[in-house]
């Protein structure tokens, strides 16, 4: 069963601020209604808006279905039946009788559980940077999105170099060398800091020359003065 996510600031590091303004937003709305039907109609509205999202967006429909718990009486029994009944509720058993309204709450809850097993993952490491870079670096970055190995890497990294200046130094030149070597250049579209990048900010906790060990390449501790190709930017 879903463990209960409850919200709190510290919950907001996980989401864009975009995010989070969509659900004060939806949270907004459900408690101007004295409706709860037309409340119902509401989640039914949202959950077919995050479905058509995709996957990546699991904590945004952790914390919206926590908004409709606390919210919406209808969607709270219906759920707390299914939860009951685990594998024989409402909505499993109307989706195996082709129940397409069934089957859709029960895609929603599952992405849900996901998302908010997730985040419980993802929050203590992402604390832990938004401690020493910031809060706003990681809604920037998103980096409550890229799942619990990245995030565990990446509170490493923050812990070792608390400095966000120092690090936004080491990883633009970590950048420059991963997207200007060939067959290594990754698609405009691809994360600003990737994994791999973080593994070597690990190692290089001080301001003199970094060696990588994998092609033994020098990285320069000072600001990149070499251009990114057209498509890419520095922070």
């Amino acid at each position: 069963m879903m463990k209960s996510l409850t919200w709190s600031d510290d919950y907001e590091i996980l989401l864009r601020d975009n995010q989070i303004l969509q659900i004060h937003a939806f949270r907004d709305d459900l408690r101007s209604m004295s409706n709860d039907t037309d409340k119902f109609q509401l989640c039914i509205e949202m959950r077919d808006n995050l479905l058509s999202w995709g996957t990546e967006f699991e904590g945004v429909c952790a914390h919206m279905d926590y908004i409709m718990s606390k919210e919406c009486v209808q969607y709270r029994e219906e759920k707390k039946i299914q939860n009951i009944q685990k594998g024989e509720g409402c909505w499993s058993k109307k989706s195996r009788d082709g129940n397409t309204e069934a089957e859709r709450w029960e895609r929603f809850i599952g992405v849900a559980e996901t998302g908010a097993e997730s985040r419980q993952k993802c929050l203590p490491p992402l604390l832990k940077v938004g401690g020493y870079w910031g809060k706003e670096k990681v809604q920037y970055y998103g980096w409550g999105l890229l799942g619990e190995k990245f995030c565990k890497v990446l509170g490493t990294a923050a812990a070792r170099v608390p400095s966000w200046e120092d690090a936004s130094i080491k990883l633009n030149q970590l950048r420059w060398r991963r997207i200007t070597t060939p067959d290594r250049r990754e698609r405009k579209s691809a994360r600003l800091i990737t994994q791999k990048d973080l593994e070597h900010l690990k190692l290089w906790t001080d301001k003199n020359q970094y060696v990588a060990q994998e092609d033994e390449f020098k990285y320069q501790y000072q600001p990149l003065l070499n251009p990114l190709p057209e498509g890419y930017s520095l922070d």
